[in-house]
């Protein structure tokens, strides 16, 4: 079984949608009851210095 590597959302509960889908679907499609997954979640204030930095 691969892994999948998904980038999160901005914050807990986005990301938790994706995982959620993701689980969804393979359960669907019978391939597996749970994923192997690495989940890299972005730090929405740290983006948010960033993007007023203009950097």
């Amino acid at each position: 079984m691969k892994k999948v590597g998904i980038l999160g959302g901005l914050g807990p509960q986005s990301t938790e949608l994706f995982y959620h889908e993701v689980t969804r679907l393979c359960q669907q499609r019978k391939k597996v009851e749970y994923p192997s997954m690495l989940i890299n979640s972005i730090d929405l204030w740290k983006f948010m210095k960033l993007l007023h930095s203009k950097k």
